[in-house]
């Protein structure tokens, strides 16, 4: 059976993926136990996976993020087993994000934990989609050109680093999971996504100048020779391979920086984008720095004032969002 098999299931019983088999379900959805996932990814002492959700929490408090909503500490009862006796014990409760956020700073040494990352990220897409599919009573909306680009291509970068440079990262490597949901974000909006569109060069390039601004150099080794696509071709070029102390700044880098303040500007310069209604823009630049961040995008004074003025009319109707066509309509309708 194939890895994803493995961690997706394949349709029977013998296929179930671990993480769904820790699986729980109350009135607000899914969610999982801090202690049940520590279990499954590995970690024999709940003190040091308690380690990794406490360290979650506080790196985004330090970029900001609010992420109680996806992690919350309570108390359960513990199994009759527990140290001879039930008893109430600390865990704690996650959320799709949540669980995929704890995985960022879980031990990437552990192969189930890589697998986790691609679990949570692909799980939380499937969720939203099929939730917009019933809203609309019409068919589930499939992966776009970013996630066919990036399936293709992240094994190559994986298999680089594993064979040749151990202790180092690629751009794509760390952003995919953040790249898959960003593409699902302006597919709800209703918003086209070219594979040339994918936006890991714009990231990539961005970091590169701020590092050398910082240290006076890239900090970077350039690896020659890996097919990547360029349009509809593929080509040899060179990859850029980041150590794994840059990490850290890298992460903090993209969610301070370019999420809030440099998607939009991304986004609103590429072709296949200025035909589309630039209030659906902003709403997704708008979702996609929120969910990540917790931070409004860094939009005119003009966007937000005509994203407030939707506001009123998608939370009367259901909407979590203003879509191309919605957005379409309603300025028709204003005229």
């Amino acid at each position: 059976m194939s890895t994803l098999s493995r961690f997706f299931g394949s349709g029977n019983n013998d296929g179930v993926s671990p993480f769904d088999q820790i699986r729980h379900q109350d009135e607000h959805g899914d969610f999982w136990w801090g202690r049940e996932l520590g279990e499954t990814l590995g970690y024999a002492r709940w003190e040091a996976f308690r380690a990794v959700i406490e360290k979650t929490l506080e790196q985004g408090a330090a970029y900001g993020i609010d992420q109680s909503q996806w992690i919350r500490l309570t108390t359960k009862s513990s199994d009759p087993g527990y140290r001879g006796g039930i008893r109430n014990i600390d865990d704690f409760r996650l959320n799709r994000r949540g669980c995929y956020h704890v995985t960022l700073e879980a031990d990437s040494s552990k192969p189930i934990v890589a697998a986790a990352k691609n679990y949570f990220v692909i799980r939380t897409r499937q969720a939203e989609l099929a939730e917009e599919a019933l809203r609309k009573q019409g068919p589930i909306v499939r992966g776009g050109a970013w996630e066919a680009r990036i399936m293709r291509q992240h094994a190559t970068h994986v298999q680089l680093v594993t064979r040749w440079a151990p202790g180092y990262w690629t751009v794509l490597m760390q952003t995919y999971p953040f790249l898959l949901e960003s593409e699902l974000t302006l597919m709800l909006h209703e918003l086209p996504t070219l594979a040339s569109d994918l936006m890991d060069g714009s990231i990539g390039k961005r970091w590169a100048n701020l590092r050398e601004r910082e240290t006076g150099r890239r900090n970077s080794h350039r690896h020659p020779n890996i097919w990547v696509e360029v349009g509809d071709e593929m080509r040899r070029t060179e990859v850029l391979l980041w150590p794994d102390e840059d990490y850290a700044r890298f992460k903090k880098y993209l969610l301070r920086d370019y999420f809030p303040n440099h998607l939009v500007e991304y986004l609103r310069n590429k072709d296949s984008m200025k035909r589309c209604n630039p209030i659906a823009l902003a709403s997704a630049a708008n979702h996609i720095s929120l969910d990540y961040t917790g931070q409004a995008a860094s939009l005119s004074e003009e966007s937000m004032a005509i994203l407030e003025q939707f506001r009123d009319y998608t939370a009367k109707n259901g909407f979590k969002r203003v879509t191309h066509s919605m957005a379409q309509g309603l300025i028709y309708n204003q005229e």
